[in-house]
């Protein structure tokens, strides 16, 4: 299921910082999960977005979802502004969580946009437009 994120609620959000998070081990904090909701769910039309991605997450929907960050990406980058919205959709999913201590929750892993998704070298880095982000789903 692909979601794409309402005009109303992109243009809130690019003039929207939230603040560095903060790991419970592997795992985004709850108080950083806490303090990204309270934050978002005042952001006009938050919930439509939310809401899908819990449907589409669950038994009702079909167990994957392709959130539409592009526009995002493309305006603020994709740096830790973005990288902070993106975790903030997540959590609101599932727990966040950063398998590598090394690397930061939500890191990007490049893109290749002069490089054919098939071409015979191409690795996870090399796909265009790849970005990963890890998460669990809370028991």
């Amino acid at each position: 299921m692909f979601i794409d994120i309402p005009s109303e609620l992109e243009a809130a959000l690019i003039d929207h910082s939230l603040p560095p998070w903060e790991l419970d081990g592997w795992f985004l904090a709850q108080s950083t999960m806490e303090r990204y909701r309270t934050e978002l769910t005042a952001t006009p039309r938050f919930a439509d977005p939310t809401a899908s991605l819990r449907h589409a997450l669950t038994g009702e929907g079909d167990g994957y979802a392709v959130l539409c960050l592009g526009n995002l990406a493309k305006a603020l980058g994709t740096g830790d502004r973005f990288r902070r919205l993106a975790t903030a959709f997540a959590a609101e999913v599932a727990v966040p969580f950063s398998p590598f201590p090394r690397c930061p929750c939500g890191r990007t892993s490049g893109s290749g946009s002069t490089r054919t998704p098939a071409a015979p070298a191409a690795s996870a880095r090399d796909i265009p437009a790849h970005h990963r982000i890890l998460w669990r789903h809370p028991s």
